[in-house]
């Protein structure tokens, strides 16, 4: 990976460059793109809507036409440094075979409290990356790659994972005995999905580090916080924290070479939740994938989404009940009781019925299934997550 300090009179030239290549990328995808679809049920609930507002008023009204962000579209954020690269002029392909690998170029932008990175490929920018092209920025199989180790007396905080965008987050944390904080954070991202990082620096140029025979850059901002960012096969690593920079170094390496328990290495979620804690579902209606989660000692949630659409979704919370601030007359909501399982549980909806919500308080845990399904639906899939059956 080779890196970039750009110029003033560069950059200029490249958002121009950039502006130009985006406007004709965006009208390509319009072209291509086709209408988006609604649910029958998201209609009516639009309708609902706008019946119910008291200031609709009748206007005379411009028609634009629909368009939707697809993941290809979500390339666009790279353009400005695809741009810097035409600009450079170089116009040749690194490849592998069967399909060509892209290498990367990082660019840093300083300033005098953070710097901005960003990636483009190394050989040019003139290629369309599609599923025919014969282009790949890297390998999902080389996602995810969590921390084997950290300093014995920090504790996985949080950890965050958006398989659809190829993005972990992880913080830990240690607070010593004079109550001072100390963290870590680190996050793997997909190039092509992300673009770049901003993070925390004096604006000093970035310094070399090898990670694993890899080559990586280092930053430090005033206070002594420190980044370590360094590219992949076409994935970004950015580890920082307020300790050593030998230490971030150690940590980094421990997530391509996997520290064994008995030499201090940690399992691949850490001890960020109690044991039973979170509960997963287990069933899920057809089509439907895992989207996003987000894993705390005390909440986790979970977002899915139907193959296909943009809108229907179900949302999963789990939150130990101390910590919890719902109240069952909430709102001014219909609430009424239902049973999941032999367990009884919260159904909530509007006044026409409409965003339902189920709430169930089990064992210290407070559970919320919402979303765009059926009711008997949402109901099956928190007894899927609680082990239970029709039977019970």
């Amino acid at each position: 990976m080779k890196k970039v300090i750009l110029s003033d009179s560069l950059f200029r030239e490249a958002v121009i460059k950039a502006c130009e290549r985006e406007n004709e990328l965006i009208d390509k995808m319009a072209e291509k793109e086709p209408e988006p679809g609604f649910s029958e049920k998201f209609r009516e609930k639009v309708m609902r809507l706008c019946e119910d507002a008291e200031d609709i008023k009748e206007a005379e009204t411009t028609v634009h036409p629909a368009r939707k962000i697809s993941r290809m579209s979500l390339r666009i954020k790279i353009v400005l440094i695809a741009a810097i690269i035409m600009v450079f002029g170089s116009m040749t392909v690194v490849g592998t075979d069967p399909m060509h690998q892209m290498t990367f170029k990082m660019f840093e932008v300083g300033f005098p409290n953070h710097t901005d990175i960003t990636f483009g490929e190394e050989g040019g920018s003139t290629i369309e990356i599609n599923e025919s092209s014969g282009i790949r920025t890297y390998d999902p199989a080389d996602f995810l790659k969590r921390l084997t180790w950290v300093p014995k007396e920090f504790e996985l905080d949080t950890e965050s994972v958006y398989p659809d965008m190829c993005v972990l987050d992880q913080f830990y944390v240690y607070i010593d005995p004079k109550g001072e904080w100390h963290q870590i954070t680190y996050t793997q991202a997909a190039i092509e999905n992300c673009g770049g990082t901003s993070i925390t620096s004096d604006g000093k140029p970035g310094k070399e580090i090898s990670i694993c025979g890899d080559t990586g850059y280092w930053y430090t901002d005033e206070s002594g916080y420190r980044n370590i960012v360094m590219e992949k096969d076409g994935l970004m690593y950015v580890i920082g924290g307020n300790v050593e920079t030998d230490i971030l170094v150690r940590c980094l390496a421990s997530a391509f070479e996997r520290v064994p328990a008995d030499e201090g290495g940690i399992p691949p979620a850490g001890n960020a939740v109690a044991a039973g804690f979170p509960r997963k579902f287990k069933w899920l209606p057809e089509n439907y994938v895992l989207e996003s989660k987000e894993e705390y000692p005390e909440w986790a949630a979970y977002e899915y989404r139907k193959e296909g659409t943009l809108y229907d979704y179900i949302r999963y919370e789990q939150i130990k009940i101390d910590q919890s601030t719902w109240k069952v007359a909430e709102d001014g909501n219909q609430i009424r009781e239902i049973l999941v399982g032999p367990e009884r549980a919260y159904l909530r909806t509007d006044d026409e019925g409409n965003f339902p919500k189920i709430i169930l308080a089990k064992d210290g845990v407070e559970y919320r299934v919402s979303g765009d399904c059926e009711v008997d639906e949402m109901i099956r899939c928190l007894e899927s997550a609680l082990d239970m059956t029709e039977e019970n």
